[in-house]
């Protein structure tokens, strides 16, 4: 009789203890959670960090904007913008027209064919200058006020103004390398107003005027060997091909 009334209080123990497993888990159920609600509080937070992330980058425009001198941004333009300055002025008397006959003969003995050529600042300002008045004739939309190329030891530097399609300052940045024994000039850098820009941006201009200042060492009897970067002058050593 004993042995009975154990085995059934050990069953009851068990189904109260299945019960009570069954209760905990429905609890445990995701399912069975009341969905929580969100707070104003919460719905608050989420709009100030969408009108802060808003802001920044508004501001990040604005302070790109002014950077470049496009158009005068409040605040922004005096806090960030300086009017470039080129490297060094140079001065509308060092112009000279470019004759490669005379450089070969003032450079080259006649018997050597080895010859060194002095490249200077008035010298590629003329040819800059030349370049500039044809690509204003040919593009109605194109007006430069004020451009000048300058030199120093570090590379060359093509420094303008732009009236039209905007008024800009641009400065083009150069290296000079040797391509098939002639030498080129590549954009290294461009800059509109403060601010350096992909040079896509500005190949309405870089390009045309790079393609018009290269051009003149097509038809030039010399094979470049070297060329060095002096202040105010590019030095140019090579072989003369024919005179």
């Amino acid at each position: 009789m004993v042995r009975l009334e154990t085995n059934l209080s050990s069953q009851l123990a068990n189904q109260e203890l299945e019960r009570l497993i069954q209760v905990e888990a429905k609890k445990l159920r995701p399912a069975d959670r009341a969905p929580k609600k969100r707070s104003c509080l919460s719905c608050f937070n989420c709009l100030i960090v969408l009108i802060v992330s808003i802001g920044i980058l508004l501001s990040l425009a604005a302070f790109l904007v002014a950077k470049t001198g496009l158009i005068f941004v409040p605040i922004f333009s005096d806090m960030f913008y300086r009017v470039p300055k080129p490297l060094h002025v140079v001065s509308p008397a060092e112009l000279k027209s470019v004759s490669w006959e005379d450089k070969l003969q003032q450079s080259w003995d006649g018997h050597s064919a080895g010859v060194k050529i002095s490249l200077t600042e008035g010298e590629l300002n003329q040819i800059l200058q030349e370049g500039l008045m044809q690509m204003e004739t040919e593009n109605s939309n194109l007006k430069v006020k004020h451009a000048q190329i300058s030199i120093d030891t570090s590379g060359i530097e093509i420094f303008s103004q732009l009236e039209k399609p905007r008024e800009i300052y641009l400065i083009v940045d150069l290296l000079p390398t040797l391509q098939n024994d002639k030498w080129q000039l590549v954009l290294k850098e461009v800059r509109m107003g403060d601010l350096a820009v992909p040079k896509i941006f500005t190949s309405f201009f870089t390009k045309t005027l790079l393609e018009k200042i290269n051009a003149i060492w097509e038809d030039v009897p010399l094979t470049i060997e070297n060329l060095s970067l002096r202040p105010g002058k590019i030095i140019i050593e090579g072989q003369v091909i024919q005179y």
